[in-house]
């Protein structure tokens, strides 16, 4: 807004370009099917997830559950895992831990490593990422909001070594219904 009024655009102007300017794939891209809402985001670190769950908070009222579905990927900053853990445990209203690119690592000992930073119980674990996805959307009732994180616009899930074509957003679109 503030760039397109420097450049000398009216107010109308701008909010009718924000209005059909189209959202970047995987980057708190929003999927609604008019009973919920899912949203696509490439958090996968603590500060990054934090922020998309503040923000989801900060939109949502209290009576608008979040469900939160991530994972953290293999062969990559073990540190990280706890503290995301905690994070989406304390930020939502339930979480679901999965796999996000194990890569060469046992996506087990990677959820284990999540959970050892968990303080709540209001998580459970669906390791296969779309019956994850599938058991959020299934599971969550009108007016809830679903924020798959970690892989965002990713169109593969790597495990062993070996990408598979992989689409949360597809996914998600599929059992939404749209």
């Amino acid at each position: 807004f503030a760039a397109s009024k420097l450049n000398g655009l009216n107010d109308d102007e701008i909010i009718e370009g924000i209005k059909t300017t189209s959202q970047v794939p995987g980057r708190f891209e929003v999927l609604t099917n008019g009973t919920r809402k899912v949203i696509i985001d490439y958090s996968h670190t603590p500060d990054s997830l934090e922020k998309a769950l503040l923000v989801i908070r900060k939109l949502t009222s209290q009576n608008n559950p979040v469900l939160t579905v991530f994972g953290c990927g293999g062969n990559r900053d073990k540190q990280k895992r706890p503290v995301m853990g905690k994070i989406a445990t304390e930020l939502s209203d339930q979480v679901i831990i999965t796999s996000d690119n194990p890569r060469f690592e046992k996506s087990e000992t990677i959820i284990e490593e999540i959970k050892s930073g968990i303080i709540k119980d209001n998580y459970k674990v669906i390791e296969n990422r779309e019956e994850a996805i599938e058991n959020a959307i299934k599971e969550s009732g009108k007016g809830s909001v679903i924020l798959i994180a970690g892989k965002g616009h990713e169109e593969y899930q790597e495990i062993d070594g070996v990408r598979k074509y992989f689409s949360d957003k597809e996914i998600a679109k599929r059992y939404m219904g749209i």
